[in-house]
């Protein structure tokens, strides 16, 4: 899974030192992409490397995982960590903090990581792992590469969820969207949020093609699928979808 994006994510020049992860497979993905940042195999990550093997069994000592207990992350757990950030790795080339529940951070704790991600040590590298990339202020956000990520990326999308993504073209009146979205409704929660992972895997290749047109659309799905995490009934998140696209 992900094994050709994490490569050619790391082939660039200017490698991020600050991701937003955000999507169903958000820590799996993190955990990936740190094997990515520490691998010293030919293929990256190659998973069987020292560094590999110590991410995937959480004994990597520089990879560093914040908030995984469950409390809100505050200021003082945002100095902790500026403070270690400046500490050289111990084993790898780099040192990765993993944050999850990032949504939890307040302004005041975004506000004093700023200046690490501005002026921080080269080797210090932070995922933010949240629903939305919209709960971070957008200070953060700037300074950051955001990823959404599938629960499989081999995965097709269904023909449905295609029809729905053809009926957002330009030249396409929005009303005719209006009986398909009204449909599913009869459709159970689970299948619902399937449904939107596979048109937001469809708009994000779309988006490539025509980033006027399809970004905003993008970012309606991307809201309510961050949305349904807090449990949302499918009518609800079917009359979001009205108002924003009809």
């Amino acid at each position: 899974m992900w094994s050709e994006e994490l490569e050619n994510r790391l082939h660039g020049k200017n490698v991020a030192s600050s991701v937003i992860i955000y999507g169903q497979a958000r820590e799996r993905y993190a955990k990936e992409l740190a094997k990515a940042y520490l691998c010293e195999g030919q293929k990256t990550p190659c998973g069987v490397c020292l560094h590999c093997l110590k991410v995937e069994k959480d004994i990597h000592p520089d990879v560093i995982v914040i908030g995984e207990d469950g409390a809100s992350l505050k200021v003082s757990t945002v100095r902790e960590m500026r403070a270690d950030a400046y500490v050289h790795p111990n084993e790898a080339k780099r040192k990765i903090y993993i944050i999850t529940r990032a949504e939890t951070l307040n302004a005041s704790a975004q506000n004093a990581l700023l200046k690490l991600l501005e002026e921080g040590p080269s080797f210090a590298v932070f995922f933010f792992l949240l629903p939305n990339p919209e709960q971070l202020l957008d200070t953060i956000q700037s300074r950051s590469e955001a990823v959404y990520c599938f629960e499989d990326s081999s995965h097709e999308p269904s023909q449905l969820a295609m029809d729905i993504v053809d009926a957002l073209k330009e030249d396409t009146n929005p009303l005719e969207l209006l009986p398909m979205l009204v449909l599913l409704e009869k459709k159970k929660r689970d299948e619902f949020i399937v449904l939107l992972d596979d048109i937001i895997q469809i708009l994000v290749e779309r988006v490539k093609e025509n980033p006027e047109l399809y970004l905003p659309k993008l970012e309606v799905f991307q809201t309510l699928r961050a949305n349904a995490e807090y449990n949302l009934g499918v009518g609800h998140m079917v009359g979001f979808l009205i108002a924003k696209l009809v």
